[in-house]
């Protein structure tokens, strides 16, 4: 796409097209003899699928990465991984940047849609000191996992070479903190972290990532900035930042605590300890306390799975959908609704219950423009969510699935995490290609993906008589 062609669309549709365009170039790759370990091509559906999960950070899957890709599958898996929880516009913008040229104006309202930033910021600085933190953080995580995955790929692969273990497990290690910290939930283990899942300090990185990468970028460029001191100690953060680290912390202690209580009162403690064949916890408290995190964790938008979900009561994947459709923080790789916006929407509906007329959060007004755009992002979602779940119900009513299967199959698509009860394999094409569709909308943002669809009118707004409106 050329400058000139770019003034022909808008932010959003670039967004939304370029998003489209990285699917179905992974799909194209990963439908090659030389991406699959039985050398023949992989269907288009399932490649679309698995490139769309990938491009848009879900982590659903319809093959097994670790055992039906190669090498060359499973790197381009992660570098749409990459892609896709960076952006398009921050990789280019990084890009362009390195090669000593400029964004064009076009170029920079692009990203500033792209990663939910303000218009107005030093985008040369933010493209960078995201490629700064993504590497440092990226780095970290792997440095961290690089010895659990030399133990896994040296029981895995004991007949190979020390030099072809060293290799592989430091792939291994990158691939799956790419992947937590980019919040993809796709993992080359053995039923993801299942058969892991009494190792703790496994968990606890991958968690750490996950949280991370969920904060978004402009959170994670703010701590850098007061990190480094160019932040004052008397107004480190801003109101966004103060609010995404404090949801953030009282939606995984909440929702860790609830869904360890309902292990107990669901009476299904036993179930999970025999989960998984060879693991034995030593102590099941700590083991139902970790298991209970990490899929709280796990569901504002990540997708690493534990224990298999299908074992868990209905209470509990009432609670992970809830979670799910929350998310985490925007301008980052988390999906949902945002946890600003739900703050935002909370503090309206207390204003609005106390007959205020601004909405104020941590003595802040907040704009109305923000308000409007809140409802707009909760209404259209849960708009989205019945749509594609009606759907999905039509197409493969011959499973006889529970509502709660498909609901939460879409809802985990729609909020790129990843989740699922099991039944993704057994979907037909028509409901793969519409679970793409809800990665795709859930990626760039319902908000983004309607304005990319209603091109904004030109000229001033016609002002009619105003009139009141009877409500409740």
């Amino acid at each position: 796409m050329t400058n000139k062609d770019k003034f022909k669309y808008s932010p959003s549709q670039v967004i939304t097209i370029s998003f489209i365009t990285v699917s179905l170039v992974g799909a194209l790759l990963l439908m090659l003899p030389i991406s699959n370990t039985n050398g023949q091509y992989l269907g288009f559906v399932d490649a679309f699928f698995m490139s769309v999960s990938a491009t848009c950070v879900t982590g659903l899957g319809v093959v097994h990465l670790g055992n039906d890709f190669t090498i060359f599958g499973q790197t381009v898996t992660m570098l749409l991984i990459q892609i896709g929880g960076l952006g398009y516009m921050t990789m280019t913008s990084i890009l362009i940047y390195l090669a000593g040229k400029r964004l064009s104006i076009s170029d920079s309202k692009i990203f500033s849609t792209s990663t939910g930033s303000d218009s107005q910021l030093d985008v040369k600085d933010f493209a960078i000191k995201i490629g700064i933190v993504t590497l440092l953080i990226e780095g970290l995580g792997a440095t961290l996992l690089f010895k659990d995955s030399f133990d896994i790929v040296s029981n895995k692969y004991s007949y190979q070479s020390p030099i072809y273990t060293i290799l592989h497990s430091l792939f291994e290690a990158v691939f799956h903190s790419v992947s937590a910290y980019c919040n993809a939930g796709l993992s080359l283990y053995e039923s993801c972290l299942e058969t892991h899942s009494t190792n703790y300090y496994l968990l606890t990185i991958l968690s750490a990532l996950i949280i991370l990468g969920g904060l978004g970028y402009t959170v994670l460029t703010e701590i850098f900035n007061w990190l480094i001191g160019q932040k004052k100690a008397r107004e480190p953060f801003s109101l966004h930042a103060k609010v995404s680290l404090g949801a953030t912390f009282i939606v995984i202690l909440v929702g860790g605590l609830v869904q360890f209580s309902l292990i107990y009162i669901q009476d299904i403690s036993p179930t999970i300890q025999n989960a998984v064949a060879g693991v034995h916890p030593e102590n099941p408290i700590i083991h139902n306390f970790s298991t209970a995190f990490v899929q709280t964790i796990g569901a504002r938008t990540a997708g690493f799975n534990s224990i298999p979900l299908s074992l868990l009561g209905d209470p509990s994947l009432v609670l992970l959908m809830v979670l799910m459709f929350m998310g985490g923080c925007p301008g980052g790789t988390a999906g949902g609704i945002k946890l600003t916006t739900l703050v935002l929407i909370l503090s309206t509906i207390v204003a609005g219950i106390k007959n205020h007329q601004n909405v104020k959060i941590l003595n802040r007004s907040v704009a109305q423009a923000s308000q409007r755009n809140a409802f707009v992002v909760f209404v259209s979602t849960l708009i989205f969510i019945t749509f594609f779940t009606f759907l999905i119900g039509i197409f493969d009513q011959s499973l006889h699935l529970r509502f709660i299967d498909y609901l939460f199959e879409v809802i985990s698509a729609f909020s790129t995490v990843g989740f699922s009860t099991g039944i993704t394999t057994s979907l037909c094409d028509k409901s793969l290609i519409t679970l793409c569709f809800c990665m795709i909308i859930g990626r760039v943002g319902p908000l983004v993906f309607l304005m990319a669809i209603f091109a904004e009118e030109k000229g001033k707004e016609i002002r009619y008589p105003e009139e009141n409106l009877l409500i409740g």
